[in-house]
């Protein structure tokens, strides 16, 4: 039982269901949830059902890898990796991925949902956004991979599903 909706109540309630153990959060503010390790990954860009987005939301870009950062992974193979990353859009064209930058890459995609609701499925149509995934000037980044677990479902993005652009996006790998 975790009582408190803020992030410690959050951090708290990801830990013990990663341990399989059903967390009870008290003191969220629509209503109390019970986390199971099913309900793991983040929500970037939605509500914490992972079908809407948040109102009011003005975000842009989801996961934004910029500069000379290099060597990063946006979600995993493991269970509860994986990240729904849709609904960002704000005004102008929004991105769920951004990769930018010549003097980083080298950067991992896999495992996550960029574009539709969190069953993968559902198209999130409140605020799409669209982009799902733009590499730009970014070299040596591997988005997806050979098992079923590596694999992005990237869908339901008014635009591109994935954007690449620049002389610098050589050596990218998109599989799966």
């Amino acid at each position: 039982l975790i009582i408190g909706a803020g992030p410690a109540a959050v951090a708290a309630a990801v830990f013990t269901a990663r341990a399989n153990l059903k967390t009870l959060v008290i003191g969220e503010p629509k209503k109390s949830m019970l986390i199971s390790a099913a309900d793991l990954g983040n929500y970037i860009g939605t509500d914490m059902t992972g079908i809407s987005i948040i109102a009011g939301s003005m975000q842009t870009i989801g996961v934004s890898i910029m500069m000379s950062a290099n060597g990063n992974t946006v979600g995993g193979t493991g269970f509860g990796e994986g990240n729904v990353i849709s609904g960002n859009k704000g005004t102008t064209d929004g991105f769920g991925v951004y990769l930018a930058s010549a003097a980083g890459g080298s950067n991992t995609v896999i495992g996550n949902i960029i574009g539709p609701q969190k069953d993968g499925l559902s198209y999130l149509t409140s605020s799409p956004q669209t982009h799902g995934l733009m590499i730009d000037n970014c070299p040596n980044n591997i988005v997806g991979g050979n098992s079923a677990n590596a694999r992005n479902i990237i869908s339901g993005n008014e635009a591109y599903g994935i954007y690449v652009n620049g002389a610098s996006s050589t050596g990218n790998t998109i599989k799966g």
